[in-house]
């Protein structure tokens, strides 16, 4: 299956959503912040980057540059709970594979992820 890195300041949707995601048989790895994330996939390569949007410091969003630049192999989806057409905007013209809502359930994240 995939190899994933789920990215969030939250530790209890990053243990969930690595559960939902190791269930449907994927390798998962988490990071609880864009600089934590940076320094896994400067090491590593990922098939999804699955990130909050969001978060403490540096966003979901300026993830999505930093993986574009690096590879534009890398599926990024961003998941947020405050969602506004404009941010959904920019997360698709900076190159985002898709664009969730919270919370998201555990079938349409593992269907997201299997595209």
């Amino acid at each position: 299956m995939a190899r994933i890195l789920v990215v969030d300041d939250e530790e209890g949707i990053r243990r969930t959503v690595k559960m939902f995601l190791q269930e449907a048989g994927h390798e998962v790895e988490t990071a609880g912040n864009v600089a934590e994330a940076t320094e896994r996939v400067a090491g590593r390569e990922y098939d999804v980057i699955l990130s909050d949007i969001v978060m403490p410091g540096d966003d979901g969003l300026r993830l999505l540059e930093i993986v574009r630049a690096r590879s534009s192999l890398t599926q990024v989806i961003l998941i947020t709970g405050e969602p506004t057409v404009e941010t959904a905007t920019d997360a698709l013209r900076l190159g985002a594979f898709d664009y969730l809502p919270k919370p998201v359930k555990k079938e349409m994240l593992c269907r997201v992820v299997a595209k």
